[in-house]
């Protein structure tokens, strides 16, 4: 490489760095909370301050070792600080072990409302700091009374727990917190990996997306790294150099490209703690329909053909429910199964054999004398009958017609 080429390689660095540092300092000073006091000390929590409300636990000097669940969950709380959330837009987790398996949230309780429990999921365990930005959580304001982390899924080995902090607001913490929302895990999103903005996000379970998505950012970032080195050359009276730009254009896409690589590296790991070493029926159990999935097999164990028809009736309620109901479908196979989404079929339709399955956790049906009807405002259509209940559970009912 020429000595031209590395003057153009590091001045582009130092063009695209200074424009960033001047942006954070701007954007933080617009930024900053009404709130803010820079007297105002973090409220440091030592693992050890901690109490085990599930699950067991060692302890070591200040920190605090998750050894246990109890039924696939374990909860730590901590109820001896009160503090107001306003203050404290920033959450600091200390830790080691922390994965996506078992799936963790921070928990906190106000004042006044004691008896509601308020969440955050951490999505983001790159490194042994974990900081977030609480005040985009609607529910982080009012007095907190207690705080803590549960965790529910399977634990493989020990978690420790260094700290909890309270930060208040700081340029530093705020940096932190979006770094660790942009190089957190994604999710399967289902889309381009041009649209990889960091932060979990999932349409099927309606987790939102990251506030500052990296690709507009850095977009932004990029064009305003132009912009000051067309001043530069103004300023100097020289002509601008095309490479110069398209140098500043590669290092932003290597960036992207490494976020890219970075994910791909994250799903891998998700797949591993959440499948490796499981059989089939363990790894259906380890999806996010696992509910659905149980349920399909206990009705499964109540069909007695090798092949039957099955009759949906859904009382369409959410997004996830068409969703569902289209995984039911899969796990029930290789019974054929046919979706009436709101309304029953007709009984001319049926055969001696068949099997109504309503799904949900309300029903939409009425059972009594052997007749099974639809509410009036979903089908003003008679009575299935001869037909009996031989399954129940809180997701669904099955029945089978007898015939005619």
């Amino acid at each position: 490489m020429s000595g031209k080429s590395l003057r153009e390689f590091f001045s582009s660095i130092v063009i695209l760095c200074c424009v960033a540092s001047l942006g954070i300092i701007a954007a933080g000073s617009l930024l900053k909370p009404d709130s803010f006091n820079a007297q105002t000390t973090p409220v440091f929590l030592a693992g050890t301050q901690f109490k085990a409300l599930i699950g067991q636990v060692k302890t070591d000097q200040q920190q605090l070792y998750l050894t246990g669940l109890a039924n696939a969950m374990a909860a730590l709380s901590n109820s001896q600080r009160r503090f107001s959330a306003n203050y404290f837009p920033f959450l600091e987790i200390n830790q080691s072990g922390f994965t996506h398996q078992p799936v963790i949230n921070f928990f906190w309780r106000k004042q006044g409302q004691d008896q509601s429990v308020f969440t955050e999921t951490l999505v983001n365990f790159h490194d042994e700091s974990i900081v977030i930005d609480m005040s985009r959580h609607p529910q982080w304001n009012g007095t907190i009374i207690e705080v803590g982390l549960s965790f529910e899924g399977e634990l493989k080995s020990s978690l420790r727990l260094d700290s909890v902090v309270l930060q208040p607001w700081s340029i530093m913490s705020w940096i932190h917190s979006i770094w660790d929302q942009w190089w957190a895990y994604g999710g399967w999103k289902g889309t381009s990996i041009n649209f990889i903005g960091g932060g979990q996000y999932d349409k099927l379970q309606d987790i939102k997306g990251p506030e500052y998505p990296m690709l507009p950012v850095i977009a932004v970032w990029l064009g305003l790294s132009v912009i000051c080195y067309l001043a530069i050359c103004r300023l100097k009276r020289c002509k601008p150099d095309s490479t110069q730009c398209l140098i500043m254009f590669f290092l932003a896409w290597v960036l992207l490209d490494l976020r890219w690589l970075h994910e791909f590296w994250m799903r891998t790991d998700v797949v591993k703690i959440q499948y490796l070493g499981k059989t089939q029926h363990h790894r259906w159990l380890s999806e996010n329909d696992s509910e659905w999935y149980a349920m399909s097999q206990e009705v499964k164990q109540h069909i007695t053909e090798p092949t039957a028809r099955v009759f949906f009736v859904l009382r369409t309620q959410q997004q996830l429910d068409d969703y569902y109901r289209y995984r039911i479908r899969y796990h029930l196979l290789p019974h054929n199964s046919y979706p009436f989404l709101q309304t029953l079929p007709k009984p001319s339709d049926l055969l001696a054999g068949d099997y109504i399955l309503d799904l949900g956790e309300t029903s939409s049906l009425q059972f009594k004398g052997n007749v099974l009807t639809a509410n009036k405002l979903l089908q003003p259509l008679p009575g299935i009958k001869p037909i009996n209940l031989i399954y129940q559970t809180r997701l669904a009912r099955l029945y089978r017609y007898e015939g005619m």
